[in-house]
């Protein structure tokens, strides 16, 4: 006898707290890690609410500049919308430090 058996991997995100854009190639980035995600879109805002950065890249990586320039060591917010591959939705949003 056989039995069907439908497996889902869970859809998750993981969005770090902080990063060191130094060129060390340690934590260079901000990035988030995920699982089963289909599609992301991210936006960061400085502290006067200006977008410094924008992607739909599910693996996208900020360098921590804008314009080409670094950004001062400071708190930065994102908005992060992404999907899951089984269907859930992810609306987040919260803070990330630069640190120099």
């Amino acid at each position: 006898m056989q039995i069907p058996l439908d497996v889902k991997v869970p859809e998750e995100i993981f969005i770090p707290n902080a990063f060191t854009p130094d060129g060390d190639n340690n934590n260079d980035f901000f990035t988030v890690k995920s699982q089963n995600i289909t599609g992301l879109n991210v936006s960061i805002f400085d502290r006067w609410g200006q977008e410094i950065y924008t992607s739909n890249d599910p693996a996208f990586e900020w360098d921590g500049t804008f314009q080409g320039k670094p950004v001062q060591q400071d708190v930065y917010v994102y908005l992060i919308k992404a999907q899951g591959y089984h269907g859930k939705q992810f609306d987040l949003a919260g803070s990330v430090t630069v640190l120099r």
